[in-house]
């Protein structure tokens, strides 16, 4: 080990409490500064070349008390701040590692946790009241900067390496953490009185984490690393969770005593309990990496992506449990037996008198305590990467705001003696989820054109840029119970808070980005508010056999795969071990999908440009290749409340029982059972397995976020594998993205494009896609569209769906297996254009072709209340169906222009040149576009929608403009490749299957116009 670091001193409950109740703050740790002038070399597990830590003390612990009537429990301390750290590795010197969990060059500044609250307990007659201590805040973590110098040109004089060979190693791990906010304490108290008493307690609040410092790395040589989840650079920036509250428990015992001579008796008991309020996350500081000219970074294993830099924001703690509880006694049972619940003469003996009792609970859970915030990421670079394994990207840039804390629960319950006449009141007041927060900017910059990024395994991007923010903490409800004879009890749940907003996301390259495994795209930018991301194996039919060729055991590789992503997997037999033979292999397997958010407020989407470099000059997107199944070049996207892309895979070949299955009234069912999803009557395929995937492309409650605006400028673009598109530029209010279905054949496939429940809000925003002058996009694969640009409110978005077989990756002729349903529904929010479509604007200047069946050379849609995309054979269609209460809204123009010596050549059968739509009230194309398209149109029901707020612009669409100007040309060769195809639906509206029936068009559609030459 080259080197090691300053570790602050902590302090310990015991001495911290001799002095008093708080504890003392734990030390903060040293500066740390290491130079490496020579040559490192080690073998063995763990066995790492340079480690520099400065590390913070932890606070101590609060002293617990108890005591009578009033206690409250001591302060955790505060956790010590990390140090400066730096790390400088000279020219010409090599750190050489040779085994498992091996790291080239460490360096860590790491802030102490804060203390434990001390916990109160408290006893009264008549009267007590507990408090638990605060937690101790956090300590930040320090800056950090490591500094790789020379080259890494083989054979130069500066030449410099880190290599590491061994699983989970890592060229070099660079972290700025901080220290985690203490758990407050918890406080407990108990009354008992004559005649009256009065119990209180409250928990003691959780304190707020540590956050993490700046984390900067320079690249002047070569990283390499061989082996399983071996990373090549990773650094992080990541501010601690808060604390959460301390637990309250209140208990008030009253006996009752004589009011008259009679010998009646009364009592009152009142019990109070408030949860500690969760404490705030901490925030992520800013993450820098500049990757320079002639350095390398190599990764070769499974799961090693090449640079992975992010800023994190701790989340919020999670708010404490409240209970309160009250119990009435009658004097004269207590002093004969002192039984809670035996008073057997009580109600028999009438010289003894009534006993009369009331009770009063409250009790509230802890609020949630709300997140840290993700900061700046940053990367410059213009040397070369290359990674090999799967899930490996390039580059992986991450900045994203925690997660709000969740409220603490409350509960309350009364208990009164046989023979006791009781009142209760229970209170309880459901206490708010804690406030997600926002990611921060990331901007990735290849500013050179001798820079390059070569990925070949699947699910590996050349760049997957995302700023995401946190989701909002859920809220806790009131409840009560118990035996009154009369009783009053108020629940009141607090609504759930809102999800943090994605940043700013802008991405340019003046390289070279090629990849090589299915569902790896060259760029994939995602600015996604309230939580979402990418997720899923997405490998293709052929690559699956492909694995199990190679390796029989490789199907775990799925299923690891989907441990990271936002999809469950239920089995309709409960994995039934039965030795029944008749039903032993009549399983069907359930692949559920939800791309948007539920519940609480999304957060919104923030702005994504691509193919601006860091001075915000226009440069372009250099030259990008890509060879898998869905793969497209570009991916941009912007979507609120939650989103983004999801890929499933079957691993097991049901084309068989696809092929004979057919159910014609699955479409709006909301699951994929096995009632709705097998019903063939051929009896040779009862033992086949029954396979069914659900793609839900849009928020299922709650108040969507908007999508945020979405610029592209695209450069030279080729795409050789199926649905795997030139640019998809995408902004989506109210959840969505891409939905993809890969994979071997499964028999059911449903696809939800819009939202639903309750949902209200989430419109898009305006997007605009160019192409460069002289630049060329051209795809090869069927279903591999040139452009892609969606603005859809409600949800929605672009389904692909691949049903493979051992020698295809999709066919076709297989029997109506998709399934489509189209829209949100919901009657309109309050929100005049809450779920509205923005202006959708393309200027193609270069060339464009595509030679797949159903690849279209453009589309564009601005679509409001949901919808989006989805193209597939009419054998493979089974259905597609309309949300039957469509939310009211509105679209916005949609302009595509080709511009002086621009073209668009497409030789697949359904090539569309140009689709261009704007629809107001759901919907957008589920058709085989190589076939006769149907047109669906349908106004909105005027007396569904009563309310005055919603007149005018809201209920329209936009103007669809298609200019082809002198010198620019389309030219299509396929069957039913129309060369323009232009629609405007002030209602819901679609391009249907071929079994829809074309509805009378009732719209009000503003103007379609398709101009020739320029005037």
């Amino acid at each position: 080990m080259g080197a090691t670091g300053a570790i602050g001193a902590g302090k310990s409950a015991s001495s911290a409490g001799l002095k008093s109740s708080s504890s003392e703050d734990g030390s903060n740790g040293g500066a740390v500064n290491v130079i490496n002038s020579g040559n490192l070399a080690t073998t063995g597990s763990e066995a790492h070349g340079i480690v520099a830590q400065s590390i913070g003390g932890g606070g101590g612990q609060g002293r617990n008390k108890k005591g009578l009537f009033h206690t409250v429990g001591g302060s955790g301390g505060g956790g010590g701040y990390g140090g400066v750290v730096k790390v400088t590795t000279e020219a010409n010197t090599a750190i050489t590692l040779k085994g498992d969990y091996a790291i080239g060059i460490v360096g860590q500044s790491v802030g102490g946790g804060g203390g434990v609250g001390g916990q109160a307990t408290a006893w009264g007659i008549g009267f007590s009241s507990s408090t638990g201590g605060s937690g101790g805040p956090g300590g930040d973590g320090g800056n950090i900067y490591v500094t790789q110098s020379g080259s890494g040109t083989k054979g130069a004089s500066d030449y410099s390496v880190v290599s590491t060979k061994g699983d989970h190693g890592t060229g070099i791990l660079v972290q700025s953490i901080g220290g985690g906010g203490g758990v407050g304490g918890n406080g407990k108290s108990t009354s008992v009185g004559a005649g009256v008493s009065i119990s209180s307690a409250h928990g003691g609040s959780g304190e707020h984490g540590g956050g993490g410092g700046d984390a900067k790395v320079d690249i002047n040589g070569v990283v390499s690393t061989s082996g399983t989840d071996a990373q090549g650079i990773v650094i992080q920036s990541i501010g601690a969770s808060g604390g959460s509250g301390g637990q309250a428990s209140s208990k008030a015992i009253a006996a009752g005593v004589p009011f008259d001579e009679d010998g009646n008796t009364i009592s009152l008991s009142i019990s109070m309990a408030h949860g500690g309020t969760g404490g705030a996350g901490g925030d992520g500081g800013t993450a820098e990496a500049n990757i320079y000219k002639t350095s390398r970074i190599i990764t070769t294993g499974d799961g090693a992506a090449g640079l992975v830099i992010q800023s994190i924001g701790g989340g919020g703690g999670n708010g404490g449990d409240a209970t309160a509880s009250s119990v009435s006694k009658s004097i004269t049972s207590w002093l004969n037996d002192g039984d809670d619940d035996d008073d057997d003469d009580a109600d028999t003996d009438e010289d003894e008198g009534m006993n009369f009792a009331v009770s009063v609970n409250s009790y509230l859970g802890g609020t949630g305590g709300g997140a840290g915030s993700g900061d700046k990421v940053s990367v410059s670079h213009v040397g070369a990467i290359s990674t090999t394994g799967n899930y490996a990207d390039g580059i992986l840039a991450h900045s994203i705001g925690g997660g709000g804390g969740n409220a603490g629960t409350g509960s309350g319950s009364t208990k009164a003696a046989k023979g006791i006449k009781s009142a209760a009141f229970n209170v309880g007041l459901g206490a708010s989820g804690g406030k997600g927060n926002s990611g921060g900017s990331v901007d990735v910059h290849m500013d050179d054109s001798a820079a390059s990024i070569y990925t070949r395994g699947h699910v590996s991007r050349g760049i997957f840029a995302q700023s995401i923010g946190g989701g909002g903490g859920s809220s806790s409800g009131g409840g009560g119970m118990g035996d009154a004879d009369w009783g009053l009890t108020i629940g009141l749940g607090a609504s759930g808070e809102a999800g943090g907003d994605g940043g700013s996301v802008v991405i340019s390259s003046e390289g070279t980005i090629v990849t090589r495994g299915d569902w790896s795209d060259a760029i994939l930018a995602q600015s996604i508010g309230g939580g979402g991301g990418a997720a899923g194996s997405g490998k293709s039919s052929l690559s699956i056999k492909q694995d199990e060729d190679d390796d029989s055991d490789d199907d775990d590789d799925d299923a690891e795969s989907a441990d990271e992503s936002m999809f469950v997997f239920a089995s309709s037999d409960d994995d039934d071990d039965s030795d029944d033979d008749s039903d032993s292999d009549d399983k069907a397997l359930t692949f559920g999908v939800t791309v948007g958010g539920a519940g609480g407020y999304g957060g919104y989407g923030g702005s994504v440009t691509i193919g601006q470099d860091s001075s915000g000059t226009v440069v372009g997107t250099g030259t990008i290749h890509t060879y898998g199944t869905m793969s497209s070049g570009i991916v941009a996207q912007s979507i609120g409340a939650g989103g983004g892309s999801v890929a499933v895979s079957s691993g097991s070949d049901d084309s068989d029982d696809s092929s004979s299955s057919s159910s014609s009234d699955s479409s709006d069912s909301s699951s994929c059972d096995s009632s709705s999803s097998s019903s063939s009557s051929d009896d040779s395929s009862s033992g086949d397995k029954d396979s069914c995937i659900n793609l839900t492309l849009g928020s299922v409650g709650g108040d969507g976020g908007d999508g945020g605006d979405v610029s592209v400028y695209a450069s030279n673009i080729y795409t050789a594998g199926f649905a795997s598109h030139g640019v998809v530029a995408q902004s989506i209010g109210g959840g969505g993205g891409g939905g993809v279905s890969s994979g071997l054949a499964v028999s059911k496939v449903k696809i939800k494009l819009g939202g639903g429940g309750s949902s209200s809000g989430g419109e898009g925003g305006a997007v605009t896609v160019t192409t460069l002058a002289g630049s060329k996009i051209e795809t090869k694969g069927e279903a591999s569209h040139g452009i892609v640009a969606h603005s859809i409110g409600g949800g929605g978005g672009l389904g692909m769906v691949a049903l493979g077989t051992a020698s295809k990756v999709n066919d076709d002729t297989l029997k109506d297996i998709l399934s489509v349903k189209l829209g949100t529904s919901g009657y309109p929010p309050t929100s005049r254009d809450s779920v509205d479509g923005e202006a959708v604007t393309i200027s193609h200047k270069g060339a464009l072709s595509t030679a797949g069946e159903r690849a279209v050379g453009i589309v564009a849609q601005s679509i409001g209340g949901g919808g989006g995309f989805v193209t597939a054979s009419e054998a493979v269609l089974n259905s597609v169906s309309f949300e039957t209460k469509q939310a009211r809204a509105g679209s916005r123009d949609v302009t595509v222009t080709l511009h002086d010596g621009a073209s668009i050549v497409t030789s697949g059968d359904g090539g569309v040149g140009i689709l261009a739509q704007s629809v107001a009230g759901g919907g957008g194309v589920a058709a085989d576009l190589n076939a006769k398209l149907n047109t669906y149109y349908v106004d909105f029901d005027k007396g569904t929608y009563t309310s005055s707020g919603y007149g005018g612009y809201n209920h329209q669409s936009g103007t669809v403009t298609v200019s082809v100007n002198s010198g620019t040309s389309i030219a299509t060769t396929g069957k039913y490749a129309h060369g323009i195809i232009a629609q405007s639906v002030a209602g819901t509206g679609a391009f249907l299957r071929r079994t829809a029936r074309p509805m009378p068009d009732r719209s009000t559609a503003t103007a379609i116009t398709a101009m020739g030459s320029s005037a």
